[in-house]
């Protein structure tokens, strides 16, 4: 259930909770990409915003300890950068890692910095907060 797999992220977060987004930032970063958020993330974005979570990916990705979401205002800054190719910038780690929505699917990617290439991560943001919490 949404609401349980919430409560186990929110349980992990290692710092306060930050600026939550509003409806209205969530719906600029969907005019921006063309198309709509997927509604956990739309969820997660608007009761937790830009926080930091204390898990990791587990095997097969070289992350850091902690995954950090931003705030809705460094998404909407950093759009500019992938623009026009589906990607929204949502979370990134202590060593530089991105961590990328890719529309129109949902699928969540990772930049890695170390690489420089994108890799898969999650089929959807519900299979990324799974696998933070490890319950795959």
């Amino acid at each position: 259930m949404e609401s349980d797999l919430l409560l186990e992220v929110a349980s992990r977060l290692s710092m306060d909770v930050g600026r939550c987004a509003s409806d209205a930032e969530l719906d600029a970063i969907e005019a921006k990409v063309g198309g709509p958020l997927p509604p956990l993330f739309r969820r997660f974005q608007r009761g937790y915003g830009a926080c930091r979570c204390n898990c990791m990916l587990g095997e097969g990705l070289f992350v850091g300890k902690d995954v950090i979401f931003m705030d809705v205002s460094e998404i909407l800054s950093r759009l500019e950068l992938v623009e026009g190719h589906g990607l929204v910038p949502f979370a990134d780690d202590l060593w530089g890692n991105v961590f990328y929505l890719a529309l129109p699917l949902g699928r969540v990617l990772l930049f890695d910095d170390e690489e420089a290439e994108l890799k898969p991560v999650a089929e959807d943001f519900r299979s990324l907060l799974q696998r933070l919490v490890r319950r795959e």
